[in-house]
């Protein structure tokens, strides 16, 4: 008789980054949970592929066989592949889910899609081969040609791959499950444990939110829109072969990131042309409305053929952010410039839905500008920090949006590090707001005092108080220095 029962190897504690072994035990317990809560088909064939992998099977090697079973583990695969503080070994395992290889396209799938485009806008023919593959969806590319003018259209469908989404539904069933075991194992071993019911309740929303088409139809159309006058940045364009389990975009030509092969001096424009483009692009904006790519991996990043720039695929998961979001945001990196522990209380209490504990939220609130303090500068890599920190105390519940774009921000570090590891999000970040600053000089004379109409969201006072900061600053420093002794 097979057994379907997972253990953890003793060796998975030795993968966790140091801030995070303490969670460890509370990892083991809740992953062995999700195994074992699988469906018995769906158990037993992860279990097989164990067996497959052999006796001497590293730990890494098996996490990754249950992620290729698993669309939710395989997203979390995804994000993590780039993580620098995971070791390499499972990283270049981790990259493999990225994108998975091409494959024939069989019968099922060819006749699924065809029957969906029976259409008098045109004629379709597939290709024999899937362009990509993903934890949710497969991408197959094809030829249009239309009925009317006779043209040749080349594009891709996406569709969801067989059995997909109910795997995820029966996923994401399991995990408030795994949540309580985790937060018991916590309790047990002394450790905070996080608000689990919030949190697969977040990520529950934002799974749902990735399988539906519909909305990276929307998306798509956005983001087009967003980028349709940069010259170096391509988004798909939204063909009108349109069913409710199909979605048809033109085809960009060229080769994912992480297969590509860059020089240094390409790697490092590459870098940051994805950092303008994703971070400074929907942070730094005057209009209402900014949108965030929810998962730039490096499969889902293109670089074109011919030099011509980078194509920015898959949007079936973004967020839109206000621009209260974005002052709220940058207020709370000049907070942490500034020491200023009630102005960064202030900033992620307008931030989040609903504030659960204020004194945990004091507590990280603290803790996060003594990290500064210590000689951290304040930036895109401190707030997610601050936010992860708050997350886990259940100090607060953060809307969906603020959690994609932290996720956005997360998986886009680890490829701009892999890319140049001499990068600093937190200095690109810090020219680009003097540089639009002095862009906007002279529209600031114009402007009332508190007014924030700028792409910066920094208004004339909030100027006056950076410059005239050295009391504050220096009062500020040393009531840290008081509290530490």
């Amino acid at each position: 008789m097979f057994d379907l029962t997972f253990r953890v190897p003793d060796s998975f504690q030795a993968l966790l980054p140091e801030e995070l072994k303490q969670y460890g035990p509370a990892v083991v317990a809740g992953l062995e949970a999700f195994v074992a809560a699988l469906p018995p088909e769906r158990r037993a064939a992860v279990v097989q592929d164990l067996f497959a992998l052999g006796a001497g099977a590293s730990v890494e090697e098996q996490l990754v066989a249950i992620a290729r079973r698993c669309p939710t583990l395989h997203k979390l695969g995804q994000i993590l592949a780039r993580d620098p503080r995971l070791p390499e070994s499972l990283r270049s395992l981790l990259r493999e889910l990225e994108s998975l290889p091409a494959r024939p396209v069989d019968e099922e799938l060819r006749l699924g899609i065809l029957e969906r485009t029976a259409s008098p806008l045109g004629e379709v023919e597939l290709e024999a081969s899937t362009l990509a593959e993903g934890s949710v969806a497969v991408v197959v590319p094809f030829r249009w040609i239309r009925a009317v003018s006779g043209s040749v259209e080349e594009g891709v469908f996406k569709v969801h791959k067989p059995g997909a989404v109910a795997a995820i539904d029966e996923e994401l069933d399991i995990w408030p499950e795994v949540g309580e075991i985790f937060a018991r194992v916590c309790v047990d071993q002394g450790v905070a444990a996080p608000n689990s019911d919030d949190l697969f309740g977040r990520m529950r929303e934002v799974l749902e939110r990735e399988v539906d088409l519909e909305r990276e139809r929307d998306n798509l159309k956005a983001a087009g829109k967003v980028f349709r006058r940069d010259r170096r940045v391509r988004v798909p364009q939204v063909l009108p072969l349109r069913d409710r389990g199909l979605l048809a975009m033109t085809r960009l030509h060229g080769v994912p990131l992480g297969a590509a092969t860059l020089d240094r001096d390409a790697a490092r424009r590459t870098a940051t042309e994805l950092f303008e483009a994703l971070v400074l692009r929907p942070l730094l904006q005057a209009r209402d409305i900014a949108l965030v790519h929810g998962d730039p991996h490096a499969g889902n990043l293109m670089v074109l053929d011919g030099e011509r720039g980078l194509g920015l695929l898959d949007w079936s998961l973004a967020a839109e952010l206000s621009k209260a979001e974005r002052v709220l945001i940058v207020q709370a990196v000049l907070a942490g410039l500034l020491l200023d522990r009630r102005r960064l209380e202030r900033s992620m209490t307008g931030l989040a839905e609903e504030v659960v504990d204020g004194d945990e939220l004091r507590a990280a609130v603290a803790a996060a500008i003594r990290s500064v303090h210590r000689g951290r500068l304040p930036g895109v890599g401190w707030l997610i920090a601050l936010i992860d920190d708050l997350v886990l105390r259940g100090a607060v519940r953060f809307p969906p949006n603020l959690l994609v774009l932290r996720k956005s921000w997360v998986a886009l570090a680890g490829v701009l590090l892999e890319l140049d590891p001499a990068f600093s999000v937190e200095s690109a970040l810090a020219r680009q707001v003097v540089a639009q600053s002095l862009r906007e000089l002279p529209r600031r004379w114009l402007s009332l005092p508190f007014s924030r109409g700028f792409s910066n969201h920094l208004s004339n006072f909030d100027l006056l108080r950076i410059t005239a900061s050295g009391p504050a600053f220096l009062r500020n420093f040393w009531r840290e220095v008081m509290a530490e002794s």
